[in-house]
């Protein structure tokens, strides 16, 4: 695909599984084997209504953002996550339908599903898809608490929040775009989920990167 032109990007339109047709998604989700709609409660019910943090009162010290940046992007690893990197907050890649947070910074990580389990392209697969986004949700959920010990605001993004989580991956410089519209990772290949946290506290950006990938 090469290096996409943003210049006169616009702001997407959300598009749900079944649109405006309630009974459709409904439908859609009842199909879920077991394990999938368990993760899927947890997420929607219980990791979601609590992805805004706590905000200490008092900050400690002031941070340099490259530092911070770093302390940020070893803890994520530590947690679990493939890759990770922190993009500006550009409005221009939010969904228009969503009100946005006053925030500066995305902080977007990835995870790999398991080869076998996607290749099965039936239960074992959906089971895998919707674990590892139970999994980059807990994750993301944690960072953003860290964050807001720390005195700063901080959101943490699902797949289904208030941001398309592949254009956020490719400006903080996770992969290059692929002809299949999503993001292909030097480290991770393209099976792999991205998770995310928007918040105010001073980042040193990545941006996105050339790794030769539309050559090969």
């Amino acid at each position: 695909m090469g290096k996409p032109d943003i210049t006169n990007a616009e702001r997407p339109a959300r598009v749900r599984v079944g649109g405006v047709d309630v009974a459709r998604a409904a439908r859609f989700r009842k199909r879920f084997p077991p394990p999938a709609k368990h993760h899927l409660y947890i997420r929607d019910h219980i990791l979601f209504s609590q992805r805004d943090t706590p905000v200490n009162p008092v900050r400690d010290r002031p941070r340099d953002p490259e530092e911070t940046a770093r302390w940020i992007k070893s803890w994520v690893l530590d947690q679990g996550a493939g890759a990770v990197g922190i993009a500006g907050y550009d409005e221009r890649f939010t969904f228009a339908q969503e009100e946005q947070p006053d925030h500066s910074a995305v902080i977007v990580f990835a995870m790999a599903m398991k080869y076998d389990y996607m290749a099965d392209i039936g239960p074992k697969s959906s089971d895998e898809v919707h674990r590892i986004y139970y999994r980059l949700d807990d994750l993301g959920l944690r960072l953003a608490h860290q964050i807001g010990g720390l005195g700063y605001r901080a959101r943490m993004q699902a797949n289904g929040g208030d941001i398309p989580l592949v254009p956020f991956a490719w400006l903080a410089g996770l992969g290059e775009l692929g002809k299949h519209g999503s993001l292909i990772s030097p480290d991770l290949g393209s099976s792999f989920r991205l998770g995310a946290v928007t918040t105010d506290l001073p980042l040193a950006l990545d941006g996105p990167k050339e790794l030769g990938i539309d050559e090969v």
